[in-house]
């Protein structure tokens, strides 16, 4: 007789049994179980060993930017910059983070006097000292932001541009060390054929600035023309900050609401939120342009700097 091991494998094998089976839902749940295990295990192995920008990408993607993030970032802190005229009483300014201040008229004469000023024989204001201006004016508002015209492309020959450029970053350069916090440069002749001389002059002027910003206004019907994005690149690579310049824009406020919003203002502000997004572009503003400036603190624009009028 076999033995009853034999037997019972005999047994087994003719009634056609194999070995033990799961049920195909036993194995799916098994399936789901170490998967699970298994993304919990290496989650917190990339927890412990990553930082944490690298573990955030890496479970949760990229951020998708969107239009209302700047394809390019300034370094220069955001302002808004309230006019004042140097020597003037400082009642009006006093409280505000940041001042827009003139140093020169659209004839080139400067609005004070200082010892740059005598020694190139620059008319001036002498009844206003620059150095005693300015510092009376930080000892109240911690940012200040000098307003200049350019004329050193009005000289005849590229010798005399030359020397106006020195004389033009000798006048910044003094307004900084004088207390000043950066220069936002007016008038130079952004056209496609002068792009070369424009970028020697700003870094003529960067270097005489030291590390005190500078920018550069444009004109909305300068910065809207497609051709010259050329212009805006190279420009955005020389200078500190760019600014779009609404100043000579003409806007009917006439709808001025009491809530401070103007509907054909904030038109014409979304119809610049390309450029304003894509180059992190400052707002600049006329100080008779209510309409504007009202809009744009209502909507709280986080930069935008106002232009004193001329005295």
């Amino acid at each position: 007789m076999a033995p009853f091991g034999k037997r019972l494998r005999r047994y087994h094998h003719s009634r056609g049994h194999g070995p033990l089976r799961l049920h195909p839902a036993a194995v799916v749940g098994i399936c789901l179980g170490a998967a699970v295990l298994i993304t919990l295990i290496v989650g917190n192995l990339l927890n412990m060993f990553l930082d944490d920008d690298t573990y955030w990408k890496l479970t949760a993607g990229e951020e998708t930017e969107t239009a209302d993030l700047p394809t390019q970032q300034s370094a220069v802190r955001d302002v808004n910059a309230y006019p004042y005229l140097l020597g003037s009483s400082l009642d009006g300014i006093i409280g505000q983070s940041s001042a827009s201040v003139r140093l020169n008229r659209t004839d080139g004469s400067l609005l004070y006097t200082s010892d740059v000023a005598s020694y190139y024989g620059i008319a001036g204001n002498g009844e206003v000292a620059l150095s005693e201006s300015v510092a009376d004016l930080g000892a109240f508002v911690p940012y200040v932001s000098g307003v200049f015209y350019s004329h050193a492309f009005d000289a005849a020959t590229s010798d005399l541009r030359y020397a106006e450029t020195a004389k033009e970053s000798a006048i910044l350069r003094e307004f900084l060390n004088a207390g000043g916090s950066e220069v936002l440069i007016l008038g130079l002749p952004l056209e496609a054929e002068r792009t070369d001389e424009v970028i020697s002059y700003l870094k003529t002027v960067r270097l005489a600035a030291g590390r005190s910003p500078i920018g550069v206004a444009i004109p909305r019907e300068v910065a809207a023309r497609e051709e010259n994005w050329e212009l805006l690149a190279r420009l955005w690579e020389t200078c500190d900050f760019l600014a779009l310049d609404l100043s000579a824009e003409t806007v009917d406020g006439s709808d001025l609401d009491d809530a401070g919003i103007s509907e054909n203002a904030a038109a014409l502000l979304e119809d610049c939120r390309y450029l304003l997004s894509a180059y992190d572009m400052r707002l600049l503003f006329s100080e008779t342009q209510t309409a504007l400036i009202s809009t744009a603190v209502t909507q709280m624009r986080r930069d935008f700097q106002i232009l004193g009028n001329e005295p």
